[in-house]
């Protein structure tokens, strides 16, 4: 089914009611308030987070570039991440979607696909990132784009820029 989440609703309510082969719709350029968390959920079919002009983007297998940024929502936040994939989360695509910190903050990480897991089965995995613009703030920088302590993850066709930090290594 396809769940189409309205500007000013909780994107958060909708990733947290969507089912293996959900597709939630987000409205461009309107912005949404993070962070998200990716639950792990039961099955294998793909929860797609997706532009709703995704068909204004550039088809798969083409980059986008932050021209595009006009149908992508924007998703953001002003602390911790933009989202973070729970333990085991899984089968989770984020497709035209821009995601950055809110404006003027400075964010550690955008995207944490892990992190403390102990385990294979707890570690999250089949998470793919794709014609997405990622970047932090112009000024500020960001350190880390996307964090990838995950399993069988791509981040595909995408944008990502202003990964910078003074005195500190960064990646994107």
């Amino acid at each position: 089914r396809t769940i189409h989440v309205k500007a000013g609703a909780s994107l958060q309510a909708a990733i947290d009611g969507a089912s293996p082969g959900d597709r939630l719709t987000l409205e461009p350029p309107a912005t949404y308030v993070g962070p998200f968390r990716l639950p792990a959920k039961q099955g294998n079919g793909w929860i797609v987070i997706a532009s709703a002009a995704e068909g204004q983007l550039p088809p798969r297998g083409q980059r986008v570039a932050p021209s595009h940024a006009a149908q992508m929502p924007r998703l953001v936040a002003s602390s911790g991440t933009v989202f973070e994939a729970m333990p085991g989360a899984h089968h989770y695509r984020l497709v035209g979607l821009e995601i950055s910190p809110a404006n003027g903050v400075y964010l550690t990480t955008l995207v944490q696909l892990g992190d403390q897991e102990k385990t294979a089965d707890t570690q999250p995995h089949h998470i793919v990132v794709e014609r997405s613009y990622l970047h932090g703030d112009p000024k500020k920088g960001a350190r880390r784009g996307i964090a990838l302590n995950s399993g069988h993850t791509a981040v595909v066709d995408s944008y990502l820029s202003d990964f910078k930090e003074v005195g500190a290594d960064s990646q994107a």
